[in-house]
């Protein structure tokens, strides 16, 4: 019988995609890959900085060669589209053993691949803080599809059209991981990424950590309709004034969906801001001054620079459902979704990362 080459098809649809991928190509001495990208082709603003970002960062991590699947918005096209891609991936697998990494454990489209290719070998990446909450939600239970999407009418229709038959078998079939978040918790199909390319350069930078430099690094919840925009404004004049009675200076980080308008507002009510073209872990491991403090409302960050730089950085959670709790106004709340509730339990309660109330 004839050996089967192997060929690395791999996944990737934001930065963070694409750091774990390099990290993982780079340990594993990768010589050959095909990187798909899965993108939307949107004129929205926030989606034009998400893609300026994306395409910055696969030229900062020397990724030439790539094909994209613009992701249509009318489900009937999108899974047409998926149905030929599948065609594709099924010729190249012919003559070839295909090994797959995909970022995101709630993409049915994803999920079903390991349907079609029942022998490819398939690693999940981080996609946020996603990984962790899969973990707790799903893989510790034997769980390895996130079935609680498709009890509605709609989660079984497209439980029929992309998993058929295979849906028991994929629920019970377990999945590898590839994590920053493996020393975390007990999983032996985990593997852990110690973003080790990152941390390299950020030694080679040999960046000074200022003790009078904070970062509040900025979240996507009015963008996503979570919270209003005064809300948030409220929240981080508030953390301000907290740093500025420490006596050091407070930047509030834009996300890559981050609005021009949002930061024009903080600006004129007295907040520094800023905004970087790519990833904060890219943009920190080579930088001079990096900041001693960052303030989240639960990040991915917490972890992924924590690693980069040794745990010389101190981390600080705001927990906002207290935060409006105490607040006077009487339309302050706020739409919270199951990652930001793990994001919250997972920041008060690790030993690495401070609470901090603010009033």
């Amino acid at each position: 019988m004839i050996q089967k080459k192997s060929s690395n098809i791999y996944f990737a649809a934001s930065p963070l995609h694409l750091i774990c991928i390099k990290e993982y190509i780079i340990r594993n001495n990768i010589k050959e890959h095909d990187l798909i990208l899965f993108l939307h082709n949107t004129k929205k603003k926030d989606n034009e900085n998400a893609l300026k970002q994306m395409f910055l960062t696969l030229n900062k991590l020397n990724f030439k060669r790539y094909k994209i699947f613009w992701t249509p918005k009318m489900k009937l096209m999108r899974y047409l589209l998926e149905t030929l891609l599948i065609i594709k991936l099924k010729i190249k697998g012919i003559n070839n053993k295909l090994n797959f990494i995909f970022f995101d454990f709630r993409n049915i489209f994803l999920q079903s691949l390991r349907r079609h290719f029942k022998g490819s070998t398939f690693i999940l990446i981080d996609d946020g803080f996603y990984t962790y909450v899969a973990q707790e939600n799903y893989m510790k239970k034997n769980i390895f599809l996130p079935i609680e999407r498709y009890k509605s009418l709609e989660g079984k229709i497209s439980k029929l059209l992309y998993f058929g038959f295979s849906f028991k078998r994929l629920k019970m079939t377990p999945i590898k991981i590839f994590t920053i978040y493996a020393d975390e918790f007990s999983n032996p199909n985990a593997e852990m990424n110690n973003l080790s390319f990152l941390k390299s350069k950020a030694n080679a930078s040999k960046g000074q950590i200022s003790d009078r430099l904070v970062y509040f690094t900025g979240t996507g919840m009015v963008e996503r309709g979570a919270m209003k925009l005064e809300q948030e404004l409220s929240l981080i004049k508030s953390a301000n004034k907290y740093w500025i009675d420490q006596e050091k200076t407070m930047y509030y980080v834009g996300k890559r969906s981050t609005s021009k308008r949002k930061l024009d507002v903080f600006e004129e009510n007295g907040i520094n801001t800023i905004k970087f073209e790519m990833p904060l872990e890219i943009i920190l491991s080579e930088r001079s001054q990096i900041p001693g403090h960052i303030c989240t409302l639960g990040s991915t960050l917490q972890k992924s620079l924590s690693i980069i730089f040794d745990n010389k950085i101190k981390f600080y959670f705001v927990n906002i459902s207290n935060f409006f709790l105490v607040q006077k106004e009487i339309d302050l709340r706020i739409n919270t979704d199951e990652v930001d509730n793990f994001a919250a339990s997972y920041s008060s309660s690790s030993s690495n990362i401070k609470t901090i109330n603010l009033k």
